[in-house]
C-alpha cells in the first residue's frame, strides 16, 4: 500500500500543458464548409460568365432608341409612352452598372471563400470573446 502526502496523481491528466491536442472539425462544420465552397465557386463562375456576356451599351442604346421611336408614334397623351421611357432609362442604368456590380460580386465571393477556408482550417479569432 502506497501512502501519498500530496493528492494522488491522476494518470488521465496531461502532465505537459504544451502538448498539442489534435483538433478535429465537427461534422456539421465540415458539411457547412463544403456547401459554402460550392456556393462560392458557383458565385465566382457565374460572375465571370456574366462579365464576359455583359451587354454592349452602344448596341443596347440603339435598340432602346428604336423602341422609343415606336412609343413616340403612339403620341404624348398615351400613358404607356411615359412608362416605356422610364423603363428604357432604367434598362440603360442597369446595363451601365452591370460590370461594376459583377466585379464587386466576384470580390465578395473571394472574400467569402477565404473565410470558409479559415473555418475549414479551424482558424478562429485570437481573442476568446466568451471569457473576461
Amino acid at each position: 500500500m502506497t501512502v501519498y502526502l500530496v493528492p494522488k496523481p491522476n494518470p488521465f491528466v496531461m502532465t505537459d500543458i504544451h502538448t498539442p491536442v489534435p483538433r478535429t472539425r465537427p461534422t456539421l462544420l465540415t458539411v457547412l464548409c463544403i456547401l459554402s465552397f460550392i456556393a462560392g465557386a458557383w458565385a465566382i463562375i457565374s460572375g465571370i460568365m456574366t462579365l464576359v456576356a455583359a451587354p454592349d451599351t452602344a448596341a443596347l442604346q440603339e435598340q432602346m432608341d428604336q423602341a422609343l421611336e415606336g412609343v413616340e408614334e403612339m403620341g404624348d397623351d398615351n400613358p404607356m409612352a411615359d412608362f416605356a421611357k422610364g423603363m428604357a432609362d432604367q434598362a440603360m442604368l442597369a446595363a451601365e452598372a452591370a460590370r461594376p456590380m459583377n466585379m464587386a460580386n466576384i470580390v465578395i465571393a473571394l472574400i467569402s471563400i477565404f473565410g470558409v477556408w479559415q473555418m475549414w482550417n479551424l482558424k478562429g479569432s485570437s481573442k476568446n470573446l466568451w471569457t473576461t
